[in-house]
């Protein structure tokens, strides 16, 4: 009879031990799941600035070669302004 209540304690011990592993194997998973996620979030953050960078680099670039071709008009008219005094 003790031998059985000490199988059955035994028994009860290894069944809250496997139980505590699973919820330790659980909280691990779930902690290694926010880490790979929180890396995909940064991943697509730097994503996402890299190409505000390139959208900014373009507006710029845009800005520059606008106020080229104004100042390149400017200049054709100050020329046609010029030979029509000649003329």
């Amino acid at each position: 009879m003790v031998d059985n209540f000490l199988a059955q304690i035994t028994s009860l011990g290894v069944q809250v031990h496997d139980g505590l592993l699973k919820n330790c194997h659980f909280f691990v998973n779930i902690r290694f799941l926010c880490v790979h996620l929180g890396r995909f979030l940064l991943r697509l953050h730097k994503r996402s600035f890299k190409h505000i960078v390139l959208l900014i680099e373009v507006l710029l670039l845009s800005h520059n070669l606008l106020f080229l071709l104004i100042e390149h008009l400017k200049f054709s008219l100050d020329f046609v302004q010029l030979f029509i005094q000649a003329i």
